[in-house]
């Protein structure tokens, strides 16, 4: 039995491969299913998300596993002009699983450390679990994936320091205004960056999101998705009075707000604390706005450096994440390989259990006269030898179990003691 992974990522795909080879939630199961219809494949459990399509199954058969799933993910490309072998990756064994580990708990992500992941992974494996397509194997490797992903996010760092532009932004409106529950937001631009922040901000609960671009309709489809007030673009500055937030990410090659618009604002707001963040390029407002009593802006390189800081710190923390997958992935290994003498194990202690009764029974029908105690003696006797003969040759599957080489242990005791015909 092997652990076999094929796949590709943003780390070996370009965006508009990854899309395409994307697999939908609901053709998970179907695709599923066709990999179990084949003998070779034993597991199967398919990961697609926005940045890898990876594919694991358990077999017997590694060639031929392999050629099963390069073979799926041909049918995937059938419709790209692509050639998707030298993107593709293969992995198996105490690899693949050591990438498991790494995929579940972030560590080979496109953001080190983001949170997202491990929801994707579960909800993977809980698919393919509700398809019937694994079994043994992945009830124990999944679950310990996840307690792996848990204890590197509480002993480490590493999801403690954001790296993402649009959620520094929010981190930073807190430390100027604590809690957000009451505090309300004006997003200017319908852009990624835009979209994040209003993310970002609904998980916060703010009282009130609005958003505005220059192209209305756009706003409007962005308001329903976020549940926030779309505002015409040409009211948005007299607007900014009743808005306590405002971040700006449109492609405006001039700025849209001024030193002068901002003092009026804040002379409506009694001079309020306010927050303005300002990740455009070219930027979007005047940096003089700075000087405005309780007015905070920042831009994006004030951003990109605690952005830059996060990152060297995440990355320190990903040495002592990657120490905590291999000191996890060892014992997990061992225990695998002690669990795969498990059924030798037994047989043998099942053949000489067989041996010792029927001895004791041919012994004990040469005469009619052994007592109670007697019988008993005679059977805790041979319980002992017994017990005595197989410690050795059992404390050696147990000890071989750990060792790359276990599985010839095996094949030795069940030539010698015959098990293979019982």
């Amino acid at each position: 039995m092997n652990f076999i992974l094929l796949g590709l990522s943003h780390k070996t795909a370009p965006l508009e491969v990854r899309e395409k080879l994307s697999i939908p939630q609901d053709r998970i199961a179907d695709h599923l299913r066709s990999l179990n219809r084949h003998n070779e494949i034993r597991e199967a459990m398919i990961l697609s998300t926005c940045n890898r399509t990876e594919i694991y199954v358990v077999s017997d058969n590694v060639q031929r596993a392999f050629e099963i799933l390069l073979e799926k993910f041909s049918q995937l490309a059938t419709h790209i002009n692509v050639d998707i072998g030298p993107l593709l990756y293969k992995l198996e064994g105490k690899e693949a699983m050591r990438h498991f580990f790494h995929v579940t708990s972030s560590l080979d992500a496109m953001v080190v450390g983001e949170a997202q992941i491990l929801g994707q992974v579960r909800e993977a494996y809980l698919l393919a679990e509700g398809a019937g397509s694994i079994g043994s194997f992945f009830h124990y490797l999944a679950p310990k994936a996840f307690n792996v992903a848990k204890k590197i996010r509480t002993d480490t760092e590493i999801a403690r320091h954001p790296v993402s532009v649009s959620y520094v932004a929010v981190q930073l409106a807190e430390q100027i205004f604590g809690d957000l529950f009451d505090k309300s937001v004006l997003l200017i631009g319908a852009g990624e960056m835009t979209q994040l922040a209003a993310l970002h901000f609904q998980e916060k609960k703010i009282s009130q999101l609005y958003l505005t671009n220059r192209t209305h309709e756009r706003a409007v489809e962005l308001g329903k998705e976020f549940s926030a007030i779309s505002i015409p673009f040409e009211n948005f500055i007299s607007h900014m009075s009743h808005v306590d937030i405002v971040i700006t990410s449109t492609s405006a090659e001039s700025y849209l707000i001024f030193e002068k618009d901002v003092l009026e604002i804040m002379k409506q707001r009694k001079n309020k604390t306010m927050f303005l963040i300002d990740i455009a390029v070219p930027r979007n407002i005047d940096p003089r706005v700075n000087d405005v009593s309780n007015v905070y802006l920042y831009d994006l390189d004030d951003l990109k450096g605690i952005v830059d800081e996060n990152l060297i710190v995440r990355q320190g923390e990903a040495k002592h994440a990657e120490e905590i997958v291999d000191k996890e992935l060892s014992g997990f290994i061992q225990y695998l390989r002690q669990q795969s003498m498990a059924p030798t194990i037994s047989q043998l202690s099942k053949k000489f259990e067989a041996i010792r009764r029927a001895e004791v029974v041919k012994l004990l029908s040469k005469s009619l006269s052994w007592t109670d105690n007697q019988k008993n003696a005679i059977d805790e006797a041979t319980q002992a030898i017994k017990n005595k003969f197989l410690h050795d040759p059992i404390m050696t599957l147990k000890t071989d179990g750990i060792i790359e080489e276990g599985h010839r242990t095996i094949d030795f005791i069940k030539r010698l003691f015959r098990l293979e015909a019982d």
